[in-house]
């Protein structure tokens, strides 16, 4: 596995990070060329956000609302931890206003969101109605102005929630796939149709970081999986692999050299094969 902000992972071609408009929220801005994007896909744009953690506290919502409605992307993934507890429910649903996108807002359930679902009956009745579309454990495959894109989801890997099979099953034919999962540790399950890119969070980046040492823990309770995978781009076999530092914190409301993220990834179509990495 490569790690990845850097050069260390073909596809990466490009990597910004600015800050936002409250001096905090960074937004990290990668653009990928990816063997076997079709030509209808090249272009895209995906605006990912994770690791809200919106309870009786919306954090960075003020600002977060005003970035993506200054962004224009084509699809909107939104990687679990969502919520706190049910008091973050009109945060979510002034996030979801300002998410625009024509391929639409897209939920995958962290295990926060999981630990309300006998509160809440469900996610996909609270969710839906006000504009998130849920993938758990299936895939489908949307469309907007000529562009077809598959896309799956899963259920919070780090409870073992997640089906990988289930979600891609039927997707087979579908030239490229997207990935939503709330934990990078999807990524060491076995399945016969590997992601070509795959969006994760739940790790918070670490949290807490220092210098020269990096994240003090890694939170994926997936061997292998761990620090190294705190943060950052990675290609494992033929998928690459994104994680986010989200947004909110668990435990201890701080970050230490860890600041928040919202991110955008511009995929590009590049000639080739993904160059399979020693595991």
């Amino acid at each position: 596995m490569k790690v990845l902000y850097g050069a260390e992972v073909p596809a990466l071609r490009e990597l910004t990070e600015t800050l936002t408009s409250d001096g905090r929220l960074r937004h990290v801005e990668l653009t990928l060329e990816l063997p076997g994007l079709p030509a209808a896909l090249d272009g895209l744009r995906i605006g990912h956000v994770t690791d809200l953690h919106f309870g009786r506290r919306a954090r960075h919502l003020d600002a977060l609302t005003a970035w993506t409605r200054s962004v224009t992307v084509d699809l909107w993934a939104v990687t679990g931890d969502l919520l706190e507890s049910t008091a973050g429910l009109p945060a979510a649903e002034t996030l979801t206003e300002a998410l625009e996108a024509p391929l639409g807002r897209w939920f995958v359930a962290g295990n926060n969101d999981n630990r309300l679902l006998p509160v809440l009956g469900g996610l996909r009745p609270v969710l839906e109605p006000i504009g998130f579309r849920v993938l758990d454990n299936e895939g489908t495959v949307t469309e907007h102005g000529g562009r077809r894109l598959a896309l799956a989801g899963v259920d919070d890997p780090t409870r073992f929630r997640d089906d990988l099979r289930s979600a891609v099953s039927g997707l087979e034919a579908e030239p490229f796939l997207l990935l939503l999962a709330h934990s990078p540790g999807v990524v060491f399950r076995e399945t016969a149709l590997p992601p070509n890119l795959v969006l994760a969070g739940h790790t918070h980046g670490g949290q807490i970081c220092l210098p020269r040492i990096g994240p003090l823990i890694g939170r994926t309770r997936q061997p292998g999986c761990g620090r190294r995978m705190a943060a950052g781009l990675f290609q494992r076999g033929n998928s690459i692999v994104y994680v986010s530092r989200g947004i909110g914190t668990s435990i201890l409301p701080i970050r230490v050299f860890c600041p928040p993220e919202v991110t955008t990834l511009t995929l590009r179509s590049a000639p080739g094969e993904v160059r399979r990495d020693a595991r």
